[in-house]
């Protein structure tokens, strides 16, 4: 592994607290996960991106593995709360949206228009990181909360 676990996950959090327009939607955006229900109303829309669950790290190793290791695959969660509006002047989908956007924007930063679909580097510590698959949403229709979840990945080694 050429770069160590704290600092790809600072970097990786720097790159999406530090863009000015997802910064500028959310709230709280933290490396600390807290349940929906233990964030106040205040806190939201709150995003944090925190290592966990299934396949959290991940070892592909080649043909020789005895060797050592070629490559490493670490998956981060990023869960964003919302509370839509009950009274129905806001859309709760339309503030999920705006920071979906800005979120999909801050993992292509460093890229310029004409090379969409480079890789995110973490400015060089990681071979590529990216938002892997798609998004999941749940709702809680009595209390109005909304969770969404993402899966990002990033990849070391050779």
């Amino acid at each position: 592994m050429k770069s160590a676990r704290e600092d790809i996950s600072v970097a990786l959090f720097n790159l999406l607290s530090g863009y000015a327009p997802l910064a500028a939607l959310c709230s709280n955006i933290t490396r600390v996960p807290r349940i929906w229900t233990s964030v106040n109303e205040s806190e939201k829309p709150f995003l944090t991106l925190f290592k966990g669950g299934p396949a959290t790290e991940e070892y592909i190793q080649g043909q020789q593995a005895h060797i050592g290791l070629t490559k490493y695959r670490i998956h981060y969660n990023l869960w964003l709360y919302v509370t839509s509006d009950p009274t129905a002047q806001i859309n709760g989908e339309t503030t999920i949206n705006n920071i979906a956007d800005q979120i999909d924007a801050a993992m292509q930063l460093g890229s310029t228009p004409s090379s969409f679909g480079e890789r995110q580097t973490l400015g060089g510590l990681v071979n590529n990181a990216w938002i892997d698959g798609g998004s999941e949403w749940g709702r809680e229709f009595e209390d109005n909360n909304i969770a969404v979840f993402w899966r990002i990945a990033v990849e070391l080694g050779i």
